[in-house]
């Protein structure tokens, strides 16, 4: 690289690192020091108050059928400490929140209070959340374009403090797995995910409160039920009002509670093997990606490796060629001859 002539001399006070593509200065050495940290294993403690888990159900379709943009009409969540409610829309969420810290035991120096949020996929869900809620407490964190955690404040007047309410993606501690998969891979084979017709679901039918089996099930296209499999469900929810009818909330209802079950049960059950396999706490994690790279750095991986970042990273990117590799069809490959 000297030979090529891609460093310039650095001459009296004018000390600059260059780029290796030419003559512009980047930084000043000085400057650079803080790019380099130590990537020692720091222990985290878990401070959130409460973890809850939840999901929003939304109309997709209008009364003529044709798409509109998605809105809201009922928010479940639930913790596994016992607490269970629903109700429309995120409020129901912040007002359930402030009832239930008044009824806490506090001490002064614990407030304000932190809620951990879970959902699967909150890319999606935290449209409705923005829609109702203007208050976003911090940045909203996003990675490829998607939001994967953000916060609200809530102030709680009866109370005189704030709870803070912060929303993660289970869906990053499981990349590309649909909910429905998640029982299997837990060993909860009594969770199986139930049936719902999105599209059959409109303001106009949801209001007059009975639909039809029948016209439904023409809807109930995810891994293709049959009209006996759909007829079960609603019949398990408690929710068949005739031969051909059937009580659109209370399906609902118990469909939307079904799914914050499911993950419920699975992030804690992971959460369960991950603290006693490798004592570490998913609640401390954003991703698969992160907690991984904690277990390595907590065995000693990157023992006397510096992390660096900012522009000492971007000057050493540069004698980077080739990028990853990977195996055909993600699988293992032995080839002779």
């Amino acid at each position: 690289m000297f030979e090529c002539g891609m460093f310039k001399e650095v001459i009296g006070a004018n000390q600059y690192n260059y780029d290796l593509v030419g003559s512009k200065p980047i930084s000043a050495p000085s400057e650079c020091e803080q790019d380099c940290v130590d990537t020692a294993y720091v222990t985290k403690s878990n401070h959130f108050n409460q973890v809850l888990y939840a999901d929003f159900e939304a109309f997709t379709r209008d009364s003529a059928g044709n798409s509109i943009e998605h809105e809201d009409f009922m928010l479940c969540f639930a913790s596994s400490t016992g607490y269970r409610a629903d109700g429309r829309n995120i409020y129901v969420l912040t007002n359930w929140l402030e009832s239930w810290y008044a009824d806490q035991e506090h001490v002064p120096e614990a407030r304000p209070i932190e809620v951990l949020c879970y959902f699967y996929n909150l890319n999606y869900d935290a449209q409705f959340i923005f829609n109702r809620y203007n208050k976003i407490n911090e940045q909203v964190l996003r990675t490829n374009g998607k939001v994967i955690q953000f916060s609200i404040n809530i102030w709680s007047e009866p109370n005189n403090c704030f709870i803070k309410v912060t929303f993660r993606d289970a869906l990053m501690f499981f990349p590309a797995t649909p909910l429905s998969q998640l029982p299997g891979m837990f060993g909860e084979a009594n969770l199986e995910k139930e049936i719902f017709p999105y599209n059959y679901y409109n303001a106009e039918r949801y209001l007059a409160g009975v639909g039809s089996i029948s016209e439904a099930f023409l809807d109930c296209k995810r891994g293709n039920p049959t009209l006996t499999d759909f007829i079960a469900s609603i019949e398990k929810a408690c929710a068949r009002l005739g031969a051909d009818q059937f009580d659109m909330y209370k399906y609902c209802l118990y469909y939307c509670t079904r799914d914050v079950e499911i993950l419920m049960r699975c992030m804690e059950k992971f959460r369960t093997q991950v603290l006693e396999g490798f004592e570490l706490d998913i609640n401390n994690y954003l991703s698969i990606s992160s907690l991984s790279i904690a277990y390595q750095k907590k065995q000693g991986c990157f023992d006397s490796v510096a992390a660096i970042s900012g522009l000492t990273r971007k000057f050493l990117n540069q004698c980077v060629v080739g990028g990853r590799c990977m195996q055909a069809d993600n699988k293992k490959q032995h080839i002779i001859g």
